[in-house]
């Protein structure tokens, strides 16, 4: 009977968990995003209105999206891109996280990535799915006496960061995967099938 019992209790807690952590995770990210805005709507409405913030934040990018979809919207953007990009500090954040989320959209995810590989990595014998970002030429190719690529490994399940490796060429697996089938095979930890 306690067997019996210990089962169900474990069979339980691997069926509710996923369900309680994924509704705890998205509701924790609903709330935070409606706190961006919400304390705007309760100055003019005078009284909290739950989902407000969220509502008005999903506008905003809605809205923002559309704008820099057209040409005065690009320079708009492109004028504050420049901007922030000149800007002391601040240019050690915003590039790199600009750069990070452009190779990962789905436009641009091709032109930065070439193609799909699997690198030898972390040691010999396993191996970690990798983006060819580069191959290189110039000071990096003369020092070494073959090809040599830029691969960028990515962690999972957040594909934004990661690993740049220095690898040479003829070290690394080519796939015939797709760019878009490598960055779901890594966000769902290898769950997807490519």
């Amino acid at each position: 009977m306690i067997r019996k019992l210990r089962h169900y209790f474990i069979t339980g807690m691997l069926v509710l968990t996923p369900m309680v952590l994924t509704f705890y995770i998205f509701k924790a990210l609903l709330v935070a995003a409606d706190r961006i805005l919400s304390p705007f709507f309760d100055l003019i409405f005078g009284v909290h209105i739950p989902g407000i913030g969220l509502l008005a934040l999903i506008v905003v990018v809605i809205a923002s999206g559309m704008i820099a979809d057209n040409m005065i919207g690009r320079r708009f953007f492109g004028w504050w891109d420049n901007l922030l990009k000149k800007m002391p500090l601040i240019h050690n954040l915003y590039l790199p996280i600009k750069q990070i989320f452009s190779a990962f959209s789905g436009k641009d995810a091709k032109s930065k990535f070439s193609r799909v590989v699997l690198v030898e990595y972390p040691k010999s014998g396993s191996f970690a799915l990798g983006f060819v970002t580069n191959e290189l030429t110039g000071e990096m190719s003369e020092k070494f006496e073959e090809k040599m690529i830029s691969c960028f490994v990515p962690t999972t399940p957040n594909p934004t960061s990661g690993f740049l490796l220095i690898v040479p060429s003829s070290r690394v697996i080519p796939l015939s995967i797709s760019i878009e089938e490598g960055i779901r095979f890594v966000i769902s930890g290898g769950i997807s099938d490519s």
